[in-house]
């Protein structure tokens, strides 16, 4: 089933000659977070680990910009009318552009917070 954007009626999607319907659709992160069922959002196999292992960003740094991404499109925050196919890509290129400014290179190739990854990792006290 899916729902109008405009009335909320619901109606079964037209299916022509027997094309198979798409298997996503675009949806604000809190309807694709009720659409996973209790499924994990960011699962331990998904693409922005292994960019982060190769990349030697570190494990708490992902979940510092997981937790910065749930945030900035959950149901209040600045980007909750945003509406995408793919959250996971979506995160996984937040990661890569490092969307949120979380993290520097130094010199020596090593990823250091930066005052705002720092103050982020502090609130969470974990």
């Amino acid at each position: 089933m899916m729902r109008c954007p405009n009335c909320a009626h619901e109606f079964e999607p037209l299916v022509l000659d027997g094309a198979k319907p798409k298997g996503h659709t675009l949806q604000t992160f809190s309807q694709w977070v009720d659409s996973l069922n209790g499924e994990d959002a960011i699962r331990t196999t998904d693409a922005v680990y292994r960019y982060a292992e190769s990349m030697k960003i570190p494990e708490r740094f992902i979940e510092l910009a997981w937790m910065w991404f749930q945030r900035k499109y959950g149901s209040t925050g600045s980007g909750a009318r945003k509406k995408y196919k793919d959250w996971r890509a979506h995160f996984l290129t937040a990661v890569r552009e490092n969307y949120a400014r979380l993290w520097w290179l130094d010199d020596e190739g090593v990823f250091k917070l930066t005052v705002a990854g720092r103050q982020l990792d502090r609130e969470l006290g974990e």
